[in-house]
């Protein structure tokens, strides 16, 4: 079993209301159009990716995790984030 899947079994799917709360946090810290790019690491299945997406940034998100990424979709990639040199 990978990591995100022992994660997701061990705590469960994060309540909906919880990332919104953090994507409340995000945005305010890193406002538009200051921060307009953002890196999510590790990205999982998108939740937070997808939320700065839809607010207007630019977002990559990375994951060691291919089934995570391949959930998370457009503008995830596999990665370590060990080791983020390849990363342009």
């Amino acid at each position: 079993m990978d990591y995100s899947a022992r994660w997701r079994q061990t705590f469960g799917e994060v309540d909906p209301a919880r990332t919104a709360r953090e994507l409340a946090f995000l945005t305010r810290v890193l406002p538009l159009p200051e921060f307009g790019c953002v890196l999510d690491v590790p990205c999982g299945n998108g939740r937070h990716m997808h939320g700065m997406a839809a607010a207007g940034y630019r977002v990559r998100g990375v994951d060691l995790d291919a089934r995570s990424v391949a959930q998370a979709g457009p503008g995830a990639e596999t990665g370590d984030m060990r080791s983020l040199d390849g990363l342009a």
